[in-house]
Formats: C-alpha cells, structure tokens, sequence
C-alpha cells in the first residue's frame, strides 16, 4: 500500500518555496480547491495541516486530499498521474475497508 502522505508533503514543500507561502496559506488555498474547484465539499485548513504533520485524519478527507493531488499532477502534466490516481483511490479503499473492520471488531 502507497502512503500518499509523501506526495503532499513534497508539492506543498514546492508550491510553498516558489510562492513564498507559509503552511497555513498552503492549507488554506488546498482547502478551498477542494470546496470550489473539485466540489468535494470542505475540509479545514487545519485537518490539512495535521496530515501534513502525520495525523491520522478519516478516510473522507484522506479521500478528498488524494482527489487534490491527483487533480495537481494532471493540471501539472506529470508523467506519473496513471500511477498516483491508482495508488491514491487503492490506498484510500484499503483504509475504509480497515476502519469498517475494526469498528465492527
């Protein structure tokens, strides 16, 4: 399984050092891409933050960050957007599917 942790981390860590932006500007603009623009619904500024910093966060808003990244590589014209979406919804899945099976343990 893919932690797609790695990859927020590293775009955040760039769009950051190119904009000159702190990690709660970063947050703030993630979390209204994902209101306005992929119409995901909201996530808090600092929900993002935490998983930036390793919280757990729920498979939702892990869901909706992935949906983020993926949009971010496509806007970006990466090679590697086949790889990252597949990853992103597996690892999503597997995280749902682990929540369902220790809440019903």
């Amino acid at each position: 399984m893919l932690d797609i942790r790695p990859f927020t981390t590293d775009i955040f860590d760039r769009i950051k050092g190119a904009n000159d932006y702190s990690l709660d500007q970063i947050c703030a603009i993630v979390s209204v891409d994902i209101l306005s623009r992929l119409e995901m619904g909201v996530i808090g500024k600092d929900t993002i933050k935490g998983f930036y910093h390793g919280e757990n966060i729920s498979s939702k808003n892990l869901e909706k960050i992935g949906a983020w990244i993926d949009h971010y590589y496509l806007y970006h014209n990466r090679a590697d957007i086949p790889i990252l979406s597949r990853y992103c919804r597996s690892f999503c899945q597997s995280l749902v599917q682990y929540y369902h099976i220790k809440k019903y343990r």
